[in-house]
């Protein structure tokens, strides 16, 4: 039997606590509050700019880390590979890096762009939620087909269609736990939008 979707959420599960995952999380998680509480002690609060680029060290090298091992897991994951890759070296996870960063700025501008931009205009909600929910619903298969294909096909709706439906009726449950996945992040950016940066950095960066 094909797996279910609750099969696919225990085995992404298990993946955060196999071979050198464990360490790469918890470091990852860790960087935001520890540098940003040792730059408040170095600057004793008297610099807020100084602070803030601090704080912002641990964002960026965090963000290189995080995008360039998301693009080695779904290369190596599509290929049937069930072990965690290596971080490699460093040409190549700055490569990983861009590549991961511009999709993600690619499909959230494909998707996202257009529903925000009507809600900021003053459109109500019956306007822009179909399209966000469009966007919840096939913005994560087309990352990471994109990730893996690395063409302008992967936004095509007749390519997405044929996609969703290779993958199964559970596809859908699956881009819902993506979404929520990202929810308490969301959340808590809404709540601290008005703090300082390196406030921001330290509440939302463990949660990303």
């Amino acid at each position: 039997d094909p797996p279910r979707v609750i099969d696919h959420l225990v085995d992404a599960g298990q993946y955060l606590t196999h071979q050198h995952m464990p360490w790469l999380v918890l470091t990852t998680m860790l960087a935001f509050p520890v540098v940003v509480g040792l730059g408040g002690f170095l600057t004793a609060g008297g610099s807020p700019l100084l602070l803030a680029a601090i704080a912002a060290l641990p964002g960026l090298s965090v963000l290189i880390v995080v995008a360039a091992m998301g693009h080695e897991i779904l290369r190596s994951s599509s290929d049937g590979e069930g072990d965690v890759p290596n971080l490699p070296d460093f040409h190549q996870l700055m490569r990983n890096a861009r590549n991961f960063l511009i999709d993600i700025l690619l499909v959230l501008t494909v998707f996202f762009a257009g529903p925000i931009v009507l809600g900021l205009a003053g459109s109500p909600t019956t306007v822009t939620m179909p399209g966000i929910a469009l966007g919840v619903f096939f913005a994560p298969l087309t990352f990471a087909l994109r990730q893996i294909r690395r063409d302008m096909r992967t936004f095509s709706p007749v390519f997405l269609m044929r996609a969703v439906r290779r993958c199964g009726r559970g596809y859908g449950l699956i881009a819902v736990a993506i979404a929520l996945a990202f929810t308490p992040a969301a959340l808590v950016t809404t709540a601290v939008i008005n703090y300082p940066i390196w406030v921001q950095l330290a509440a939302i960066g463990p949660l990303c």
